[in-house]
């Protein structure tokens, strides 16, 4: 009895969890994360410190 009453909720969660997976993963990585107002990370417009070394015109 208690089976019948433990299946739904375990496949209603895993139905949920499933729909906040999809719903952040639409978002882009740096908007669904929870620190991106704090975080410097991969969302700033900075050049990088290093920059590419140019391949044009040298042989």
């Amino acid at each position: 009895m208690i089976n019948w009453i433990l299946l739904p909720l375990i496949l209603l969660y895993a139905g949920w969890m499933f729909y906040r997976f999809w719903q952040k993963s639409r978002q882009g990585a740096c908007t669904s994360c929870p620190a991106a107002r704090t975080c410097a990370g991969c969302c700033t417009t900075e050049q990088p410190s290093m920059a590419k070394p140019e391949l044009t015109g040298t042989k």
